[in-house]
């Protein structure tokens, strides 16, 4: 192998490292959006239920 070769392959093993590192880091990004996206979910849920609604059945007979 010359100096070119490893030269070439150093370049190419450091863009594919790159490409990876990127795309990590872009998938940590959305996985935190996702969470925020659920947690706010779940706090609009408990904000929408009525807790004073559907404890008690009044029954005559």
């Amino acid at each position: 192998m010359d100096v070119s070769s490893a030269a070439a392959a150093s370049t190419a093993m450091s863009t594919a490292k790159l490409q990876q590192d990127v795309g990590i880091a872009v998938l940590s990004n959305v996985m935190d959006f996702a969470k925020q996206q659920n947690n706010q979910m779940i706090e609009m849920m408990a904000q929408s239920t009525h807790p004073h609604l559907g404890k008690n059945l009044d029954i005559k007979i």
